[in-house]
């Protein structure tokens, strides 16, 4: 969590922590959107089970992508070698 909150320092973000089901079942695991001050949503993190043991699903609204990590640090990596930055509007805004 300390590594994601740097990432969305650098980039002015706040971070949302989402709750997410699975059947009608509560997951364990919470999710997080990184946001701008006017609630446009410019990464989404998503936890999941993928078959090769990926725990994140990663969609970059500003790019227009979808992503598998294992963890937080190997997330910032990819968005980092990816060149991430951030536009003016997404298209997406949390309510």
């Amino acid at each position: 969590m300390k590594t994601l909150q740097k990432f969305a320092d650098n980039y002015a973000f706040n971070i949302v922590p989402i709750k997410y089901k699975y059947q009608g079942i509560r997951l364990r695991r919470k999710g997080f959107d990184l946001v701008d001050r006017g609630n446009q949503i410019h990464l989404s993190f998503e936890p999941t089970e993928y078959y090769n043991g990926d725990k994140w699903l990663i969609h970059n609204y500003c790019q227009g992508g979808i992503m598998y990590a294992k963890n937080i640090p190997d997330a910032i990596k990819k968005l980092k070698a990816d060149n991430f930055h951030p536009v003016m509007h997404t298209g997406h805004t949390l309510k």
